[in-house]
């Protein structure tokens, strides 16, 4: 279950939309970067410049099995 927000806290796991497409990732700012990474570790972690497309379209809330 994800809440629609624009916005994140270091450590969320979110909905981001990075050059158009869709990934939940758990979210951190470091050194003036957003990283985005992913539980799986069969995916590398995604460090974010200012010059790449992203859009946080919300936060995990709940999970519902």
């Amino acid at each position: 279950v994800a809440r629609e927000q624009e916005h994140a806290d270091n450590g969320a796991v979110v909905v981001v939309m990075v050059a158009g497409r869709p990934a939940l990732r758990r979210y951190s700012r470091q050194n003036g970067h957003i990283v985005l990474r992913a539980e799986n570790p069969a995916f590398e972690e995604t460090l974010i410049t200012s010059d790449q497309d992203v859009l946080i379209a919300g936060r995990i809330v709940g999970i519902v099995q």
